[in-house]
């Protein structure tokens, strides 16, 4: 979509994503002020939002869910096995 969002490292883009994403501390309150604060000067929230638009990501948040999914398959069916 092209706008400005706020993501924690756990989202399964950091590496990939990490210097052009804002990436917040979910548990820490002055962390997610911070960063808050930050997209809402219009100036970073246009830079941020144009740089946004240029991320051509190779994965989907389909396609993470689909990985989340294979990893947690075989554990899932292990213990109900047991």
């Amino acid at each position: 979509l092209g706008k400005p969002v706020l993501v924690t490292r756990e989202c399964g883009f950091f590496q990939e994503l990490k210097d052009k994403l804002i990436f917040i501390n979910p548990l820490d309150t002055a962390d997610i002020r911070k960063k808050i604060e930050l997209i809402l000067n219009k100036e970073v929230y246009k830079a941020y939002e144009e740089e946004i638009k240029k991320i051509n990501s190779e994965r989907s948040f389909t396609g993470l869910a689909r990985e989340h999914i294979e990893l947690f398959n075989p554990l899932i069916k292990t213990k109900i096995k047991k």
